[in-house]
């Protein structure tokens, strides 16, 4: 089905309130400035507590599980989720940082 809504793109540059005071930011730069904060505050977060939060259901029976990959995940699952998360990413930017050849040898991790 076809939207009858109207859609514009609107394209924010990031850090405008480097640049500009906090009353010249336009609505989209406030939301983009206060984004940047909230993600920031969340990341310092993770690395202050070590590892994030999961909520516990209610009760027994709602029936929700936790896949990675396909795979129900049962036992050690925040290290399980993080390592999911972190693993890939973190293996990426050592081998850029480092300019290890990818793929040519395998790393020690």
């Amino acid at each position: 089905r076809v939207s009858t809504i109207k859609f514009e793109f609107y394209k924010v540059k990031a850090h405008q309130d480097a640049v500009k005071a906090a009353d010249e930011l336009d609505r989209w730069e406030r939301a983009n400035t206060k984004a940047d904060f909230l993600a920031k505050q969340l990341l310092r977060q993770f690395f202050i507590d070590g590892e994030p939060t999961l909520p516990t259901p209610i009760n027994n029976n709602t029936g929700w599980m936790i896949q990675i990959n396909n795979e129900v995940i049962t036992t050690n699952i925040r290290e399980r989720i993080r390592n999911h998360i972190w693993s890939f990413q973190g293996k990426q930017f050592w081998i850029t940082r480092l300019q290890l050849p990818p793929g040519q040898v395998q790393y020690v991790w």
